[in-house]
């Protein structure tokens, strides 16, 4: 599994570091100069990212316009359309009305749900839609069975043989929420949280006190990020080295 490190212009010397070539960016931060030509470098040298169109951190998608912007800036491989959180029939509504503006190679849909029922729901109308990659968000951990479930459904239906699987953050702990979900489905393709870099604000490692969130104009030490980094790398398999797109 990759990973791809959420993180503000501090934390890009670690990315680069660590030869991360897995990237997520995030839409509504891409009118910095520094964070949107950091990701618009890295795609120039072959490296793949995904670009978020902000829903999980500010509640709501980012309007589609805005999103298409961002795009422009940075040429990401994959962007994440539009999506309502837990409404799976508006949800879908954004979504649709962006299918007209993104190729389906680089579609990354994310099914929304207040049930695993609507979710399922949801996630059918999209792969029918047409997508290249089908996003599990870290909200569904709440619900019963976690993401596990969720990949279950998946798999029950074929969609992971047709589709890649990106994880999007993390609930509780991320190295054990990796590593489960990593155990039920080898093949997932990646994982994005800012997780390295929260704890990193609070001066701790990975695992050693609650879920924390990410303060974005917060201060942390790159040494701890590092250390925080590497440890999810290793959760996800190791798999970090550069990798280009494809």
């Amino acid at each position: 599994m990759k990973f791809a490190l959420i993180t503000p212009p501090q934390g890009f010397q670690v990315e680069i570091d660590l030869r991360l070539g897995y990237h997520f960016a995030l839409a509504q931060y891409c009118g910095d100069p520094e964070y949107a030509n950091h990701y618009h470098a890295l795609g120039l040298a072959g490296h793949f990212t995904m670009l978020d169109n902000g829903a999980a951190e500010i509640g709501s998608a980012i309007a589609l316009q805005r999103l298409m912007e961002a795009a422009d800036l940075i040429n990401p491989d994959e962007i994440i359309l539009p999506d309502v959180l837990d409404d799976a029939d508006k949800t879908l509504v954004h979504t649709a009305r962006a299918l007209d503006r993104i190729a389906p190679h680089a579609r990354a849909m994310c099914p929304q749900g207040k049930t695993w029922e609507e979710w399922t729901f949801c996630a059918d109308q999209m792969i029918q839609m047409g997508c290249a990659t089908l996003c599990i968000a870290k909200r569904y951990e709440k619900l019963p069975g976690g993401r596990v479930h969720a990949l279950e459904i998946a798999r029950d239906r074929g969609w992971d043989r047709d589709h890649n699987i990106h994880l999007l953050g993390c609930c509780y702990d991320p190295l054990k929420e990796v590593e489960r979900a990593q155990m039920f489905m080898p093949h997932i393709r990646g994982v994005d949280t800012a997780a390295p870099v929260a704890y990193a604000q609070h001066a701790q490692i990975l695992g050693t006190i609650p879920h924390q969130s990410l303060e974005w104009d917060e201060p942390f030490d790159n040494d701890t990020l590092w250390v925080n980094t590497v440890q999810m790398l290793s959760a996800c398999g190791g798999n970090h080295a550069h990798s280009t797109k494809g």
